[in-house]
């Protein structure tokens, strides 16, 4: 768990092996799941606890003198008959960090190498307050399939995909963009607390029988470190191609173009990073995901 303040002692959500079930912010309408599709929970599942986590923006209302009562929770509908379909959520995200004034990419792509068949039926952005349009793509054989794109400022929904019917197989990319634009004076960082930024593109999916995904979370390290542009699935992904729509506003018809300096396609003739900041960097985004969720297996090995 984060905070903004020193005042009290915090920890992991879970030891280890966590994954993410569900989530909600911003109002968004409660989640009703496909017909003969469940999370399979408890007994001989991989899942033996729920715990919920819940993220203040503002406690004020809970303090003195106020002293409100809070009912946050979650509300689930459960049975005991088995499901011939099985739920589950891959996430894809990023550290790295967004330069003041400026837009910045924050991408992410992992090649689904278990020998399963994934159904997407519902998809979920998060960001803070810089985050324009969060976008998600199936890649086969270099060929682009959204998933599903969104604005974060609207309500964090699972909605519809895009393509409904589609499936992910192994060999298949699963890549995601967050477009994020800083009109700060100071450099933003990834991270748990309001004045932070969070990029996720969350994928619910179902499979037939009970087999789920084990690898479920697709991390890279985002700028300045990461970029689709210099990525070890660079030569699979067919760049070229990639949808400009991937930073297009919905409902807006607004694109953001990159200006962040430190993208492999913009000038780097007044930019010098020091390669020791950068290791420093990067080792604190690593601490921060390890800690942030409890469990060094969250994020792939670099």
């Amino acid at each position: 768990m984060s905070h903004t303040t020193e005042e009290y002692s915090t920890a992991g959500v879970c030891g280890s092996g966590s994954q993410i079930v569900y989530a909600w912010a911003m109002d968004a309408p409660s989640l009703t799941l496909p017909k003969d599709v469940g999370f399979k929970v408890g007994g001989d599942s991989d899942i033996k606890y729920l715990v919920l986590q819940v993220h203040y923006k503002n406690v004020d209302n809970f303090l003195p003198p106020k002293n409100e009562k809070d009912s946050s929770g979650v509300t689930l509908l459960t049975t005991s008959t088995p499901m011939p379909r099985s739920a589950g959520v891959y996430l894809l995200g990023t550290g790295g960090s967004i330069p003041p004034k400026s837009v910045e990419y924050m991408e992410t792509a992992c090649e689904l190498r278990e020998d399963i068949v994934m159904h997407p039926f519902a998809f979920r952005t998060h960001a803070h307050t810089h985050g324009e349009v969060t976008a998600g793509y199936r890649i086969r054989d270099g060929k682009w399939t959204e998933i599903g794109r969104m604005s974060p400022h609207k309500p964090q929904m699972f909605y519809n995909v895009t393509s409904p019917g589609i499936e992910v197989r192994q060999g298949d990319i699963l890549a995601a963009r967050c477009t994020m634009k800083n009109d700060e004076s100071r450099t933003i960082q990834i991270g748990a607390t309001q004045n932070d930024e969070m990029c996720n593109f969350y994928i619910m999916y179902f499979v037939d029988g009970t087999r789920t995904a084990v690898n479920h979370n697709c991390f890279t390290a985002g700028p300045p470190y990461y970029y689709w542009d210099n990525s070890p699935l660079k030569h699979k992904m067919n760049l070229k191609d990639a949808p400009q729509t991937a930073s297009l506003i919905p409902d807006k018809n607004v694109y953001l173009k990159i200006s962040s300096p430190s993208h492999p396609g913009i000038s780097q003739k007044d930019v010098t990073l020091d390669e020791n900041l950068q290791d420093r960097r990067l080792a604190r985004l690593l601490d921060y995901l390890n800690n942030a969720y409890g469990d060094p297996d969250y994020y792939p090995p670099l």
